[in-house]
């Protein structure tokens, strides 16, 4: 049981976490953009993240800080174009 915010909880499985998921996808080209402490287990393994302006200050360490997610598709867009 996980607080995600102040009014919701989510409930997942023991051991499970949205990294178990993530990886079956093709993560080399893959950017993460995450705001809660449930993302955590991706924001640490992935080189492409970005974390966004609310989410609390223990997660800003691991990515990009950034107000939208438009933002951060802008800033992968200007990366491609270099």
């Amino acid at each position: 049981v996980m607080a995600t915010s102040k009014d919701y909880i989510e409930i997942t499985r023991k051991g499970t976490n949205k990294w178990e998921a993530f990886c079956h996808l093709p993560v080399e080209d893959a950017i993460f953009i995450g705001d809660g402490e449930n993302d955590l287990c991706i924001l640490e393994k992935l080189n492409d993240t970005y974390v966004m302006e609310h989410a609390p200050e223990s997660l800003k360490a691991y990515g990009v800080c950034v107000k939208s997610v438009a933002e951060a598709m802008n800033i992968e867009s200007r990366k491609e174009n270099v």
